[in-house]
């Protein structure tokens, strides 16, 4: 029998709690009393703001009334029925009291289960939320090569970094093809003027292009996240040895790094205002400062020597990233486990470009996704981290990723969002990690993703991580609270009013849109299928095109000497096909360079032969077709010789179009027949007929006419 202990039960023997004490009047009425309290907190919150449901207490009261309503209901409903029943009784109606009985005990199933648990918090599939943007608004490129990785995921001599473990054809083409399907433009150089002109037009600089912006300086914020002080060497390898890491963590791929720097210089930005830069230094509060290691900066700076590199120490040709003294950034406030002395300065060298791009890299931060919200956190001193990073701590929503994207001179001067996908990585400092779900298939994701909607790019780039790592629950809250629109008192769902500079009496609004994906076989946003203002994922794969031949048909078979056709058919090819080469085996039959792509092979020899195609596109990315097996007969009808003779000579002559067969003879002794051993009769095949003088001191000749 349990012993009595205030408002619980406890086992007499184990002292463990093994009930509620209901014999006390205010243990009966404690979960009802509850119930009420909550449902009339829940009620008054609300009804005046229904954006308030999403808070952690109103998360919490919600079961809770919900719960004490059913119990009351259901308690009134056993009541009821059992009355009922009784009375029923009384009349002998035995059928109506048993389904009278029947309700009842539903009733008290329902009172006895309580059912007190909630669903996870999240913005459901295809509900955006927010103002989307861009040319295109909402557009977010997904671009995958499945070819352009290479590396094996060994950790020897090699390393996912390497010059010759990503193609970096295949990732130049895999950005010119996710720069001109984000802007609808069919060349790179109209996909960058689209860009420039939709920034400056926002900027209110009017619609100019690069050439006419007031300032020319390109800024490229990469991720160095593992790279950090504790490293001896400060760039050996992808610098992240030492008690930071090791040399295969995930960093900015220093392919990606160089196609984007080769395309600004096609777009006419000099090499010397383009800055390549992860400047995370002073008050991180953790590691150290970010470097700009060897595996990037002697893979691009050869090719462009006149690049900055800018990093938080400076040295081996690196430069400094440097400071202003006064705060850039006003937080609303300090909440909990933010480091409230961080995070308020922008590095100068941001401060001053015109444009900035972001580069984020797909991976998982542990307590949520680093993409281009949190990449962003570099450029600022330290980082205020605490769960108000992705809107989970308190107040809920509230994040301090939204004041440095909402900046005027820093999240707001970005013109593009990248997301490298290249490889990715289920951690900060973690090492590669092939993706199991569709259409990876457990192999890398050799993926780009481009937009000019952060919240859109971060969107798309939280249900890729999500499915394939498992994020923490409701660590896309951040997402929520950015693009939602605030208020007339400027507060966002937070309740927190942000702003775009220090002193400025306006308020971030929107920073574009949010929603999560109908699942994650088809990948579909409520613009892919035209039911909302959300976001569009348009997907492109570059080099990834069909290639057949299609004449002959495999398994033909033909005469000796015949001219044969062979055509090669190309299909969904995202770049202009410059050329198709025909080859026999490893001997080159031509080349065609219009559709339809096709030659003919003139007087093909006897044999089984083997037929391929490789078709080569405008970005330099080849692809061969599947062999296509073909038979040469020698000819069926035969070639004969004829033969005059006159004056001592003997004159032998065969079909003008066999010229170019050889004539062959031997002399036997008589009446010994044929032998095997034929020579062959000088220049005969420059002619179709020849003169041989007759004696009658040879022996016998014979004579035969072949193919070479």
């Amino acid at each position: 029998m349990p012993a009595e202990k205030g408002l619980f039960l406890v086992c007499r023997k184990t002292g463990r709690i093994v009930g509620l004490n209901r014999n006390r009047w205010w243990g009966r009425w404690l979960f009802p009393i509850t119930a009420l309290a909550a449902l009339i907190w829940y009620l008054v919150r609300v009804i005046p703001k229904p954006s308030r449901a999403a808070y952690p207490c109103q998360r919490v009261a919600a079961p809770i009334a919900l719960g004490g309503l059913a119990y009351l209901l259901s308690l009134l409903g056993l009541v009821s029925a059992c009355h009922q029943t009784r009375r029923f009784f009384r009349h002998n109606r035995f059928a109506v009291a048993c389904v009278c009985l029947v309700i009842g005990l539903v009733c008290a199933a329902v009172v006895i289960r309580q059912n007190g648990t909630s669903a996870r918090a999240a913005s459901a599939s295809n509900t955006p939320i927010g103002i989307a943007r861009g040319i295109n608004p909402g557009r977010v490129v997904w671009s995958r090569d499945p070819a352009a990785c290479l590396w094996d995921g060994k950790q020897d001599s090699t390393h996912w970094w390497d010059s010759n473990m990503v193609v970096q054809p295949r990732v130049d083409a895999m950005l010119s093809a996710a720069l001109q399907n984000l802007t609808s433009t069919t060349t790179d150089s109209n996909a960058w003027d689209a860009l420039f002109r939709s920034f400056n037009v926002r900027r209110g600089n009017g619609n100019i292009s690069y050439a006419q912006s007031p300032n020319p300086i390109i800024a490229i914020k990469i991720n160095q996240n593992p790279c950090n002080y504790d490293n001896t060497n400060y760039y050996a390898l992808n610098a992240v040895e030492g008690a930071a890491g090791d040399q295969w963590s995930i960093t900015a791929n220093p392919h990606l790094v160089l196609s984007l720097v080769k395309q600004l210089v096609a777009a006419q930005v000099q090499q010397t205002n383009i800055i390549v830069s992860d400047p995370t230094g002073p008050n991180r509060g953790w590691g150290g400062q970010r470097t700009i290691g060897d595996n990037i900066y002697k893979y691009v700076h050869p090719q462009f020597p006149n690049v900055q590199f800018v990093d938080a120490v400076g040295q081996q040709g690196r430069e400094l990233a440097t400071w202003p003294s006064t705060n850039c950034i006003a937080y609303p406030a300090t909440y909990s486990g933010e480091n409230g002395s961080s995070g308020m300065i922008i590095c100068r060298q941001f401060l001053n470009a015109g444009f900035l791009i972001d580069m984020a890299i797909a991976k998982d931060h542990g307590d949520g996704p680093t993409l281009c919200f949190k990449n962003l956190y570099g450029a600022i001193s330290g980082q205020r981290m605490g769960n108000e990073m992705y809107g989970t701590g308190t107040p809920e929503y509230y994040s301090n990723f939204i004041e440095p994207m909402g900046h005027q001179e820093l999240g707001q001067k970005i013109m593009l969002f990248m997301i490298d996908a290249l490889y990715g990585a289920p951690g900060p400092n973690a090492d590669p990690a092939k993706w199991t779900m569709t259409p990876f298939n457990n192999a890398w994701p050799c993926s780009l993703f481009l937009s000019q909607d952060a919240v859109a790019i971060d969107s798309v780039g939280f249900d890729f991580l999500n499915t394939e790592f498992g994020l923490p629950a409701n660590t896309d809250y951040y997402l929520h609270e950015a693009a939602s629109a605030p208020g007339a008192n400027g507060q966002k769902l937070s309740g927190v009013v942000y702003r775009p500079t220090v002193g400025s009496t306006q308020f971030v609004g929107s920073l574009g849109v949010e929603e999560h994906w109908n699942n994650a076989a088809s990948k579909q946003y409520t613009r892919n299928l035209g039911t909302g203002d959300g976001i569009e994922l348009v997907s492109v794969q570059t080099a990834v095109y069909s290639l057949n031949i299609i004449r002959p048909p495999g398994g033909s078979s033909f005469s000796a000497g015949a001219n044969l056709p062979i055509t090669a058919l190309v299909l969904a090819n995202t770049n202009p096909v410059t050329q198709v080469a025909f080859y026999q085996g490893t001997n080159l039959l031509g080349l065609s360079t219009n559709s339809p792509y096709s030659i003919t092979w003139s007087n093909a020899p006897p044999g089984s032969f083997a037929l391929t195609a490789m078709a080569t596109d405008s970005m330099g990315l080849t692809s061969t077709s599947a062999n296509v097996h073909i038979t040469v007969s020698c000819a069926t009808n035969s070639i004969n010789l004829a033969t005059s003779a006159g004056g001592g000579i003997l004159a032998l002559s065969w079909p003008p179009d066999h010229t170019g067969w050889r004539l062959e003879a031997q002399t036997n002794p008589p009446g010994c027949g044929l032998g095997a051993d034929w020579v062959a009769v000088p220049e005969s095949n420059l002619t179709n007929q020849f003169m041989v003088p007759v004696a009658l001191s040879n022996g016998s000749v014979f004579f035969r006419l072949i193919y070479p």
